[in-house]
């Protein structure tokens, strides 16, 4: 990608046959200081942390199209870099449709937590 100053947009690059030559120029980063930065920047991807699950994810379901219906929380509790704990219980968080955006006028229904416990 690319920024086009007269469009004022990012443009991606023109397809092509790209050659990639290498020892052109003389590294800023030692090849083995990027290579082991890579490595630990595997550890902190989005596959190796865990995933929070709430308990009735998948046993509420619509009663007009028999989708699953994906639990919505504005404000969920979690723990910040210095170990305080923001946010709200998940009683007040809320499940709705997942074809509600699709079919508004059929899947039109919120059922909040406290109704369903």
């Amino acid at each position: 990608y690319y920024n086009d100053f007269k469009l004022k947009k990012t443009v991606a690059n023109r397809k092509g046959n790209y050659q990639y030559i290498s020892g052109t120029h003389q590294p800023i980063i030692a090849p083995k200081i990027f290579d082991k930065v890579q490595e630990m920047k595997k550890g902190t991807t989005k596959e190796n942390q865990k995933e929070y699950v709430f308990l009735l994810r998948d046993l509420v379901y619509c009663k007009n199209c028999g989708r699953k219906m994906l639990y919505k929380n504005s404000n969920p509790m979690r723990i910040d870099k210095y170990g305080k704990v923001t946010g709200t219980k998940n009683e007040l968080g809320y499940f709705i449709c997942a074809e509600h955006y699709r079919h508004q006028d059929i899947c039109n229904e919120w059922i909040k937590i406290k109704e369903i416990l």
